[in-house]
């Protein structure tokens, strides 16, 4: 007997999405500071507790959400509220880096009517970076 099960995705109900399909559009006021022609990811703001928060690098293939420590610092937030914990991050600049800790913000992504607020776990990493926030 195998020691592992293997489930095929096809055997698997879709999915649902049960809420309303909205188009994302974007205006020439929001390329005002694209440089064209551009292959640019996808960088937006995000507000983190009562801060908003830009130049956020969105990244769906990353398992881990990263807030940089000079960012932690100019929201103002007490090095006390960051949980230690011995985590490291590799294949930035090809080196490892040890994470500061962890904290537990609420974050909001967009606009009413269409809100999104959600309670996020950050690493805290001292290292620069152009970004402020690494949203996995």
């Amino acid at each position: 007997m195998p020691l592992t099960d293997i489930h095929s995705l096809e055997t698997r109900t879709p999915k649902v999405f049960k809420g309303e399909f909205m188009d994302i559009t974007f205006r020439e006021a929001d390329a005002r500071w694209v440089h064209h022609p551009h292959n640019a990811v996808l960088v937006i703001s995000l507000q983190i507790g009562t801060k908003n928060i830009y130049r956020v690098f969105m990244d769906n293939g990353s398992s881990t959400n990263i807030l940089y420590y000079n960012t932690y610092r100019k929201m103002g937030l007490p090095d006390r509220d960051i949980s230690a914990e011995d985590a490291w991050v590799y294949g930035f600049s090809g080196e490892s880096a040890r994470f500061i800790g962890s904290i537990r913000l609420p974050c909001t992504l967009g606009e009413i009517p269409l809100l999104l607020m959600k309670m996020l776990d950050f690493k805290v990493l001292n290292q620069e970076s152009s970004q402020n926030v690494f949203l996995g």
